[in-house]
């Protein structure tokens, strides 16, 4: 009778085990607005979705596995992109820069070196290292900050 009742057991954990758990990942595909979850399949194909969440001015926080956080605005542009330590596809910021601003990072070998971009109607910014390089809109000037000497 024990040994019974051990195999019940041991047969329930294995089916609880084995058995993949209901995960909100696919659930938050479908709550994505089109454009915002074609730009995360885009860049980050191999990934799955860790969060969505929605943002109280309409736009939204997405969390990819293996770290990289996307902000995007009410119109499905993204305006962060954070990749937590780890530097950002190339094809995505080829894609997504301005091309003079995407020609100073070529011709100063930092387009393996980003880790993060940021943007608004003025402004990209990009952490390249331990810097930030910004791009004005407006004028196309590129200004990467002198790093000081510690």
């Amino acid at each position: 009778m024990k040994i019974r009742n051990y195999a019940s057991l041991i047969l329930l954990w294995l089916i609880a085990v084995l058995t993949p758990s209901c995960s909100t990942a696919d659930g938050d595909w479908d709550d994505m607005p089109q454009a915002v979850a074609g730009f995360v399949s885009q860049y980050f194909p191999s990934q799955g979705i860790d969060s969505f969440t929605p943002l109280a001015d309409g736009g939204c926080r997405i969390e990819v596995s293996g770290g990289v956080v996307l902000t995007f605005d009410a119109d499905s542009e993204w305006s962060e992109i954070d990749g937590r330590g780890s530097t950002l596809p190339g094809v995505l910021i080829y894609d997504q820069l301005p091309e003079r601003l995407y020609g100073y990072l070529l011709e100063t070998e930092l387009t393996d070196e980003v880790y993060a971009l940021s943007r608004d109607y003025r402004v990209y910014a990009v952490t390249v290292h331990d810097t930030v390089l910004t791009y004005d809109i407006h004028t196309g000037t590129v200004k990467y900050p002198p790093q000081e000497n510690n």
